[in-house]
C-alpha cells in the first residue's frame, strides 16, 4: 500500500484538486474470468506512443470565426417530444437569447494565451469560473442546502443562503454578505416545515433582493439546494422556488433524501416536501428535478468518521456535476459533450440521477489488454451502484449524458469497438434514450478510465420513496402509542406488593443507614409496601 493510500479517505479528496483522484471507496469493478465476447482471446493493442508536442498554429481571431447558428425550431420539437411536457417559456428564451449570446461572449474572452492558461490541466479548468458550459446561480435553502452551497462556492460559483438557524450560517465558509438570517420564531425550525414556510414567505422581498446581487444578471440556470427532512429547507422549498421563477431561467432543484437511520419525523418531512417539489416539476416548474440519497452515499463511505462524512458527501455530490459542467466546455480531440448538449439534458423535465464509476484497465508490458465486451460489462454491472440514488426504472429514460475521462495514452489505444459496444450496451440499458457522449483526458496518470453518468426524465424512485414512507409510519405509529400510554405517569399506591417490592424492601431496611432505621421503624407500624 502507497504512503497516499495510507492516508484517511477524506484527507484525498479534501480539496477541489483532488477531483479527478480520489478513491469513491466504492466497490472495485472486478477483473474476474472474462466474459465471451466478440472474440474469444483478449486481444492486446499495439503500444502507442505519446505524440511528439506540435506547436500550436495561431488561431483565427475569434471576430473572424462563423458565430454559432441556433435553430430553435427544430431544437424545441426535439425537446419537446422527448420531454413530453416540454419546456416552459423561460426555458426558451434562454437557449434562444441569453445562453447563446452568453457562448459567444465567452468566447471572445477564451483568446489563445487565455485558453492555453485554463485548460492545460483539468484542475486548473475545474476550479476556474470561465470555464463553466453554463453559468449556474446557487440558492441553498436550510442545514444541508447551505453545505452544499458551500461547496459549489468552492469551485467557483455564485451562492447565496438563507436560514433560521444563525449557528449554521455563522460556520458556513461564505461571504457574509452571501447569507441571509431569517430571523423568525426562536431560531431555527426545529423539523417544523410550517415554521420554514412562514420564514421565507416573511423574508421574501430580503431573499429576492440578495438574490438579485449576488447573480447580477451573470447566470443561466438557477440551482436551489434543499435537504429533505428539515424545517426551513423542506418547508421554505416551494416559495423559493416560485420566487427564483421570476428570473425567467430554468431551475434545478438539488433535492437529498435523508439516512435511514434518521427520525421519522425527518423521514415523513422529506416525503411530503418531495411530493410538493415533484408536482411542481409535473407542472413545468421546475426544469430537473435532481434526487440524491444520503443513505446511498453513506454506502460508498462505509468506514469514514461521521465529522469528515457530510463533508465527503458534499463534495460527492457537487465533484461530479462540475466536472459535467466543465468538460462539456474544455477542448479535446476525442467526443465532445458540449454545452448545448447538457443544457438538453437539464431541460429535460422529471427527475435527474447521476454517478461515477472507476475502471482500472490491465496492462501487460506496455499493452493495454481487454476483451471487447468487458468495458460494457464493467459500465454494465455497476452503473445501479454508482448511481446516488436508488429506486429509479432506468427504462424510463428519455435523455442523460455519459463522459468517460482518462489518461491520453489509455484512451488513444482503447479500440473504438469497446467502447461503441459499450455505448450500444448502455442505450439498450436505458431504453433507447437520447443519450450524448463525452470522450476527455485527464491528468491522473493511473491505468484507469473514469465514467461520469447522468440519466434525466426519470418518475419519482418508488422504491425509496415507499421505504422512506413505511419506515416514518411505523416509528410514527409507536410514538403515537407511547404518547397515548398515560400509565406511566401514574401512581398504584393501592396495588399489592410485589415480589420485586419485598426485596426491595427487605434490602433497605437491613442497611445500617439513616433511610435503614426509618424504614425499620416506619415498618413495624405500616407493613411492607405501605411506607
Amino acid at each position: 500500500m502507497t504512503e497516499e493510500n495510507k492516508r484517511p479517505v477524506f484527507e484525498r479528496i479534501s480539496t477541489p484538486e483532488d477531483a479527478t483522484r480520489y478513491d469513491y471507496k466504492q466497490k472495485p469493478a472486478v477483473v474476474g474470468t472474462p466474459s465471451v465476447g466478440p472474440s474469444d482471446t483478449p486481444k492486446v493493442v499495439e503500444n502507442i506512443e505519446p505524440k511528439p508536442k506540435i506547436e500550436k498554429v495561431p488561431e483565427v481571431p475569434t471576430s473572424e470565426k462563423p458565430k454559432p447558428q441556433m435553430h430553435i425550431p427544430e431544437l424545441d420539437k426535439a425537446m419537446l417530444e422527448a420531454a413530453r411536457t416540454g419546456l416552459r417559456e423561460a426555458a426558451k428564451v434562454v437557449a434562444e437569447g441569453k445562453y447563446s449570446g452568453k457562448q459567444e461572449e465567452k468566447t471572445v474572452e477564451n483568446t489563445p494565451e487565455n485558453k492555453e492558461e485554463v485548460v492545460d490541466t483539468l484542475q486548473k479548468a475545474l476550479l476556474n469560473p470561465k470555464m463553466k458550459g453554463m453559468r449556474w446561480g446557487i440558492v441553498g435553502a436550510g442545514h444541508a442546502g447551505g453545505r452544499l452551497a458551500e461547496q459549489f462556492h468552492k469551485f467557483g460559483y455564485p451562492v447565496c443562503v438563507v436560514n433560521t438557524a444563525k449557528q449554521d450560517l455563522s460556520l458556513l465558509d461564505l461571504p457574509e454578505e452571501n447569507k441571509l438570517l431569517l430571523d423568525y420564531a426562536l431560531g431555527g425550525a426545529g423539523k417544523d416545515m410550517a415554521i420554514g414556510e412562514a420564514a421565507v414567505a416573511e423574508y421574501e422581498e430580503d431573499i429576492s433582493a440578495l438574490m438579485r446581487k449576488v447573480f447580477n444578471q451573470e447566470v443561466d440556470t438557477i440551482f436551489v439546494c434543499v435537504g429533505g427532512g428539515g424545517g426551513t429547507g423542506s418547508g421554505g422549498a416551494p416559495k423559493l422556488i416560485n420566487m427564483v421563477a421570476r428570473f425567467g431561467l430554468p431551475i434545478v432543484v438539488l433535492y437529498t433524501l435523508p439516512l435511514s437511520s434518521e427520525g421519522s419525523v425527518t423521514k415523513a418531512n422529506a416525503i411530503r416536501a418531495l411530493d410538493k417539489i415533484a408536482r411542481m416539476s409535473a407542472e413545468g416548474k421546475v426544469n430537473a428535478l435532481i434526487i440524491v440519497d444520503n443513505s446511498k452515499i453513506e454506502q460508498l463511505y462505509p468506514n469514514i468518521a461521521m465529522a469528515q462524512f457530510w463533508k465527503a458527501a458534499n463534495f460527492d455530490i457537487v465533484n461530479s456535476l462540475n466536472m459535467f459542467n466543465t468538460l462539456c466546455r474544455c477542448d479535446t480531440k476525442f467526443d465532445a459533450l458540449d454545452p448545448m448538449d447538457f443544457l438538453r439534458i437539464f431541460s429535460t423535465g422529471n427527475c435527474t440521477v447521476f454517478g461515477r464509476i472507476e475502471i482500472p484497465i490491465e496492462i501487460q508490458n506496455g499493452h493495454i489488454v481487454m476483451y471487447e465486451d468487458e468495458l460494457a460489462k464493467q459500465v454494465l454491472d455497476n452503473l445501479q451502484g454508482s448511481l446516488l440514488a436508488d429506486g429509479f426504472n432506468l427504462k424510463e429514460t428519455v435523455s442523460g449524458g455519459i463522459i468517460i475521462t482518462g489518461p491520453e495514452n489509455i484512451l488513444e489505444q482503447i479500440p473504438a469497438v469497446n467502447v461503441n459496444f459499450m455505448y450500444h450496451q448502455l442505450n439498450n440499458l436505458v431504453g433507447d434514450a437520447n443519450i450524448y457522449r463525452g470522450l476527455y483526458r485527464d491528468d491522473d496518470p493511473r491505468p484507469r478510465l473514469t465514467v461520469y453518468t447522468i440519466l434525466s426524465g426519470l418518475g419519482l424512485p418508488l422504491q425509496r420513496v415507499d421505504s422512506l414512507l413505511r419506515e416514518a409510519q411505523q416509528a410514527m405509529t409507536a410514538i403515537e402509542n407511547k404518547v397515548a400510554d398515560k400509565s406511566k405517569m401514574v401512581l398504584d399506591t393501592q396495588r399489592p406488593p410485589t415480589e420485586n417490592d419485598k426485596n426491595i424492601y427487605e434490602d433497605m431496611k437491613n442497611r445500617n443507614t439513616p433511610s435503614g432505621r426509618l424504614i425499620q421503624i416506619r415498618g413495624k407500624r405500616r407493613g411492607i409496601g405501605r411506607g
